[in-house]
């Protein structure tokens, strides 16, 4: 043995993880999930374009959407927008670079070269430029969670990804869906989730809203689908300091609560825009909750809408 005879091995676990800490890695998993997003929301945008599917209603869905992301669409160069997104998240990245996995550091900077050359290039091939986005980004997920300690830090990074998930995709199927879906939407919302073996394999019927919801959506074993980001957010949530067996909740993990039991519960039929609208405000004030209970305190504080310093 290595030890001498009246030596005890003790494992010893991170010390307290600051604030600022805490906060810089919970918006670079809200960062890096935004930059998925609009990436995912652009390669579908361009495949149609490419494809000359002249689906107007959901070209102007995602249109929109995308510009609430910060990415023009063209003959404007989409790739200036998901340069602003991929730089938030390498940036704040470099802040907690003793905190976080060097190849996932790097795996964020080399999405920013990748979109850097493109634009150096004058590349307009949107579609392999985003799937190669999206393949780093896919890479990075794996590295985070292969190689970064699964403790505190880990957990609140976790909790910003689910976080923005959750919000986005809600937005994003109320957008395409709305009260009566246009033609084409729910094979969107299908890509856009990435769903479409899954659907296959599983529903031998033709496309209809409700089995497109109940997957996209309220599926609890599908890792694109509203119910697994509240059921995992939950999970990290309990997992976090100052949580104790038995304790009264208070509002974030009441709230949380709740957005649950509505989810495992609704019925795909009962799933409309007002329902996914309330979803998605419902996670920006657990965004909100999050911050005021453990991150950044004072006048410089993140809203739901901003990020670390």
């Amino acid at each position: 043995t290595l030890l001498g005879s009246g030596d005890r091995f003790l494992r010893r676990l991170p010390g307290a993880l600051p604030a600022r800490a805490a906060d810089n890695l919970y918006w670079l998993g809200r960062y890096a999930e935004r930059c998925e997003v609009a990436t995912r929301l652009l390669r579908l945008y361009a495949a149609r374009a490419g494809e000359g599917q002249r689906l107007a209603e959901v070209e102007a869905s995602v249109a929109t959407l995308l510009s609430g992301l910060g990415v023009s669409i063209p003959p404007a160069d989409p790739a200036t927008g998901l340069l602003m997104l991929a730089r938030q998240a390498a940036s704040t990245a470099s802040r907690i670079r003793d905190r976080f996995s060097p190849d996932g550091w790097r795996s964020l900077n080399e999405i920013v070269e990748l979109i850097e050359q493109a634009i150096a290039d004058d590349d307009r091939d949107i579609v392999a430029l985003t799937s190669q986005i999206l393949t780093r980004l896919s890479g990075f997920t794996g590295l985070v969670r292969e190689n970064m300690y699964q403790f505190t830090g880990w957990r609140f990074m976790q909790c910003g990804r689910r976080i923005e998930r959750g919000q986005m995709s809600a937005l994003i199927a109320a957008t395409l869906m709305r009260d009566a879906p246009p033609e084409g939407a729910l094979e969107a919302l299908l890509e856009f989730t990435d769903s479409r073996v899954t659907y296959r394999r599983r529903y031998s019927v033709d496309l209809s809203q409700e089995t497109v919801v109940d997957l996209t959506l309220l599926d609890p074993l599908n890792p694109r689908s509203l119910a697994f980001q509240v059921n995992d957010l939950e999970a990290r949530l309990v997992e976090l300091p100052g949580v104790k067996s038995g304790e009264t909740p208070d509002m974030l993990f009441r709230r949380v609560a709740r957005l649950k039991v509505r989810l495992e519960t609704a019925e795909a039929a009962e799933v409309d825009t007002a329902f996914l609208e309330r979803v998605a405000g419902d996670l920006g004030l657990l965004s909100d909750l999050i911050g005021r209970r453990y991150l950044m305190a004072g006048p410089a504080a993140p809203t739901d809408g901003g990020g670390p310093e």
